[in-house]
């Protein structure tokens, strides 16, 4: 199950539809931007969206589209469908609330103790190691072509807080 910061990644103005990649949509049939009558069995609405990331990655949903079209996928294509949000992809750091951080935006989480990380696997440590410290490998991206800063990677341990966050 996503934790319930994945919120973010919902765009609650509106009614809930294919907002995902049309490179993503369109080999499962599904057309960008169509408005979606149902996530499951439940009527369209961003609660029924909210509570797909509560659901495991890999089980079965389907979404229906206006005009009744119903296709069949895993929760982790759905939320994809839907948000854009890629479980797959690499953590990138999209805020710095302590300046004591040693992350700085846009920063790219490649590796957790190692491991390749991607936004399900940071999500999951997050929740299991909370109090817990883990080492965190970023690449931090170039600025001006390297001419302002230079691309790095650095390795630095983070402890997990309460909160699941880093």
């Amino acid at each position: 199950a996503m934790p319930a910061r994945a919120f973010a990644y919902i765009d609650a103005e509106g009614a809930p539809a294919l907002r995902g990649p049309a490179e993503f949509l369109k080999p499962l049939g599904l057309t960008p931007n169509a408005a979606l009558t149902r996530i499951g069995s439940e009527p369209a609405s961003w609660d029924a969206v909210r509570a797909l990331f509560e659901r495991p990655l890999d089980e079965t949903t389907a979404l229906t589209v206006e005009g009744g079209a119903e296709k069949s996928m895993t929760v982790k294509e759905a939320l994809r469908a839907i948000t854009g949000y890629d479980a797959d992809a690499a953590p990138v750091i999209a805020a710095v609330l302590n300046p004591e951080s040693p992350f700085k935006r846009n920063d790219r989480i490649t590796a957790i103790d190692g491991e390749p990380a991607t936004v399900a696997s940071l999500a999951a440590v997050e929740d299991a190691k909370r109090g817990e410290t883990v080492t965190l490998t970023i690449e931090r991206p170039a600025v001006a072509g390297g001419l302002l800063r230079k691309g790095e990677r650095i390795e630095t341990p983070v402890t997990i807080a309460d909160t699941g966050f880093i």
